[in-house]
């Protein structure tokens, strides 16, 4: 791939288009760049507002971000480089005392505060290939590195860290000229600390440990008059076989199949520990895409699916008074997930007489299916939806400078629900009827999406290959219909004003 004659925005546009490759795990499709030093760095504004909300969204967000990109193809290594940070407050957010509610692991903290949270967002990735080791064999690399901070000024007071270390090395061997063959192994390393506190002592607050669909430690909430702490660390492992084809220079067959197992403890405490319990899930996930890169327009398609099985234990425990530790007297499995998403998306990028790309399309389509069960208060619930994507952007190159124009449309409609839960007279069904109901019906909502982007790109520098450009976006997304917890109607809108450079 050579673009040497194209504007850093074109070369930007084409190379990003062709390299779905980092969606891979395995970064060995990497290595068809050739001779590529391009990036891309913004700095963006953005604001939101939000009235169809689930128990956990904040109603307004606001806050900076920040990304710096770039493809570096020098003396036969293959590297892409990505770092991001954000910094924002979210307002007014419900129910939750951790900075990221949403992960599967059901072992989470709630209260009933509503509050304000500041939060910070790290992200440091990169995937390398090196040169051939043997005359079939190269090596490669991907790393990830992130870290999520939140923090609450209002009783209780949260503090969370979550990080995030991800490895995965692997091998490419060439077969032949049209044939690869890679390997990957797969680690990831969770740890999130979870303290909270309180800055009146005087007055005790409500805290929810939540233990699965609707069920939480005690079946009441915990009077804290103190503090709390949780640890949740977990591991991943897992690996995967990738295969490459490449009939000619201008078609690329790319597929990977992986499996993932993940372990992870939650425990309460630190000079007596908990258990908070356990969560586990296997992954299978596999990828095709098909990319040709003709003379004229350039096509993608990818297929990616993804099956995941949860299983999650709970401890009885006593206190042994003698060790000051405690005991499991008995260990279960008390609460299930399992999920199931297939999608489907196909793009075709058209150049100009000059090759500066001038239209992008892009239609998609996901199918999602997720069961949930606990089975000790005979709580159940299944949804069944399908979204579909379309949007268009279109290049208006100038003399000095190119105006853009983009458009992506979704709508997410649903085919199946069910929620079932008996109310407990012996609890307060606090998390049952104010997260678990509203939550499912938030998710099994009809919504239509709706963002518009305009951005202006000014000329190519004369000393330097770069160009400064700057995009306003705005983005709606609404409910489509009526329910218990959400009106037709009600919708979120998102502003973001980016300033940015290729080169």
């Amino acid at each position: 791939m050579v673009y040497s004659q194209n504007m850093p925005l074109s070369q930007w546009e084409s190379v990003r288009f062709e390299q779905n490759a980092l969606a891979f795990d395995n970064p060995m499709f990497l290595e068809q760049l050739d001779s590529l030093d391009i990036g891309r760095s913004k700095l963006a504004y953005f604001n939101q507002h939000n009235s169809f909300r689930d128990a956990y969204m904040p109603e307004r967000t606001y806050g900076i971000a920040m990304q710096a990109e770039r493809f570096i193809s020098v003396k036969n290594w293959k590297v892409y480089g990505n770092f991001q940070f954000s910094r924002y407050e979210d307002l007014e957010s419900r129910f939750t005392a951790m900075a990221n509610p949403y992960r599967d692991n059901p072992y989470i903290v709630a209260d009933s505060a509503q509050a304000d949270w500041r939060k910070q967002y790290y992200l440091l990735e990169a995937k390398i290939v090196s040169p051939a080791i043997t005359h079939y064999i190269k090596a490669g690399l991907g790393i990830k590195y992130e870290v999520l901070n939140g923090a609450r000024q209002k009783d209780p007071r949260p503090l969370d860290k979550t990080l995030n270390l991800e490895l995965t090395p692997s091998f490419v061997f060439q077969v032949n000229e049209k044939w690869q063959i890679g390997v990957n192994g797969f680690y990831n390393r969770l740890r999130e600390d979870l303290n909270i506190s309180l800055q009146n002592h005087l007055r005790s607050q409500e805290i929810y440990k939540m233990l699965g669909l609707g069920a939480y430690l005690y079946n009441g909430p915990i009077l804290l008059s103190g503090g709390l702490s949780r640890v949740y660390e977990g591991n991943t492992f897992g690996g995967g076989l990738a295969l490459g084809y490449s009939p000619n220079p201008k078609h690329h067959l790319k597929s990977i199949l992986t499996y993932k197992h993940h372990n992870e403890k939650a425990t309460d405490g630190t000079s007596t520990p908990f258990k908070a319990g356990e969560h586990v899930f296997n992954d299978v996930e596999a990828r095709i895409s098909y990319s040709i890169n003709g003379s004229q327009n350039k096509h993608s398609i990818m297929l990616d699916a993804l099956y995941r099985t949860t299983s999650d234990t709970e401890f009885i425990q006593t206190l042994n008074t003698t060790t000051q530790f405690y005991e499991v007297l008995y260990s279960t499995e008390m609460h299930s997930l399992s999920k199931a998403k297939v999608g489907l998306d196909y793009e075709m990028l058209v150049p100009d007489n000059k090759q500066n790309v001038k239209w992008l399309y892009r239609f998609g389509a996901r199918l999602h299916n997720l069961e949930e069960e606990y089975p000790s208060t005979q709580s159940r619930r299944s949804l069944s939806n399908i979204m579909g994507k379309w949007g268009a952007t279109r290049w208006v190159h100038l003399k000095k400078g190119t105006w853009s124009f983009s458009y992506n449309g979704r709508y997410l409609t649903n085919l199946d629900e069910d929620f079932i839960y008996y109310e407990n007279s012996t609890s307060t069904n606090f998390v049952a009827f104010q997260i678990a109901r509203p939550n499912h019906m938030y998710n099994t909502t009809s919504l239509l999406s709706n963002q518009f982007d305009i951005q202006y790109t000014f000329g190519q520098f004369k000393k330097y290959r770069a160009q400064f450009y700057i995009t306003a976006g705005f983005q709606n997304f609404r409910a489509m219909e009526s329910n218990t917890h959400h009106i037709n109607g009600m919708d979120n809108n998102r502003f973001t004003l980016t300033i940015g450079l290729y080169n």
